[in-house]
């Protein structure tokens, strides 16, 4: 019949909908697409509440889950997966973005007449027996899926290798950010320093998961010399994770108590960026790195190391930086501070420009899943 409009459901694959890189950048999409043509659903590998699922919810999401994969649950997970694409014809296209089972839940969604994409968020080192296990066995997705995306080049390199990523089934899909969020001027500025109590101090701030990929015990060694030189400085540490308790611990046994403050989880990233002067990022690896982006849009002075892809440095306030001496991490990082005193500028008209906005993402991405749907 014509004028009638076929809904397109696009299953998420995912571990969990709380808030990180990956799960931030669906979310940023979901928000922009043309919902009343496309719907996201989500199949996750918990059974808990999320930070994201309410609003899921309202925007017309369903919330699946079957249990977490392991090399023993084999079967049992594979049948799940097989029940669920029967159980579940109106989804068209899987999209998933968890490495280790996407060799298992991808084939199926194909043989279930499903179109399959596998998405690499990151570039994982192969430093250690965890990461040379993993990428084992997530690179042996290479072929099972119709196609694949990453964050950046170096994301689809590491996981899907140069046969892919040089073919015509591999896309980088830029982690848009609404940029209309993180517009900085001098009030908001006056603002956000006044609620979060950092006065006139000088801010230092970091985003991400307490995990040993972002390098926090490195971060501390950094601020710890920052502080000889600005003894009034401050840190802000934004996320939860793992390595939590062991890096307040190292702040406590480097007598940094009273100058780092750990935020946990928030929801008002823009707000705690224009209470920020210099973001600091020195992660092992990285794919792209969306808060990077986000510190990037609201004009912070920006110190990140070189396992952030130079794909990612699009402002000029960006010092792309090896992992070594924390001394030059430092020096670095208190003449950007410097830098920052000067009036605010902003930068959001260049992470537009770069099609780093979510709207030019969520309208690729809108059509390549239209064009894909198979009805």
């Amino acid at each position: 019949m014509q004028g009638v409009v076929i809904l397109i459901r696009i299953l998420h694959v995912i571990r969990a909908m709380n808030i990180a890189g990956a799960e931030t950048f669906i979310m940023n999409v979901y928000r922009k697409i043309d919902r009343s043509k496309i719907q996201f659903d989500f199949l996750l590998n918990v059974n808990n509440e999320c930070d994201y699922n309410d609003e899921i919810r309202q925007l017309g999401g369903r919330i699946f889950s079957i249990p977490r994969f392991y090399l023993f649950n084999y079967l049992s997970y594979r049948n799940n997966c097989i029940a669920f694409f029967q159980e579940h014809p109106e989804i068209r296209i899987v999209h998933g973005h968890i490495g280790s089972s996407a060799p298992v839940y991808l084939p199926i969604a194909k043989q279930a007449g499903r179109f399959a994409i596998a998405h690499s968020h990151n570039a994982m080192p192969n430093n250690s027996l965890y990461n040379i296990a993993f990428n084992t066995i997530a690179r042996s997705v290479r072929g099972k899926a119709d196609y694949y995306m990453a964050c950046s080049l170096e994301a689809g390199i590491s996981r899907f290798g140069k046969m892919i990523t040089d073919g015509n089934n591999f896309s980088v899909v830029k982690n848009g950010i609404d940029s209309s969020l993180y517009k900085r001027n001098s009030t908001l500025i006056a603002n956000a320093k006044s609620a979060l109590h950092t006065g006139g101090n000088p801010v230092f701030l970091h985003i991400g998961r307490f995990t040993a990929q972002k390098n926090h015990p490195f971060l501390i060694e950094v601020f710890q010399k920052i502080k000889e030189q600005l003894p009034n400085a401050l840190l802000l540490l934004v996320g939860t994770g793992e390595d939590i308790d062991k890096i307040r611990q190292q702040v406590i046994s480097s007598n940094l108590k009273d100058s780092v403050r750990f935020l946990g989880t928030r929801t008002d990233i823009p707000f705690i960026l224009q209470a920020s002067d210099v973001f600091l990022f020195p992660s092992i690896s990285e794919g792209l790195g969306i808060a990077f982006i986000e510190a990037q849009a609201a004009g912070l002075e920006c110190i990140v190391s070189e396992g952030v892809p130079k794909f990612a440095c699009i402002t000029p306030r960006v010092s792309h930086l090896n992992i070594g001496s924390a001394q030059n991490w430092a020096d670095v990082a208190v003449a950007a501070y410097a830098r920052s005193l000067t009036a605010p500028n902003d930068q959001t008209s260049l992470i537009e420009e770069c099609g780093f906005d979510i709207r030019n993402t969520a309208s690729w991405l809108s059509e390549f899943y239209s064009l894909h749907a198979n009805i």
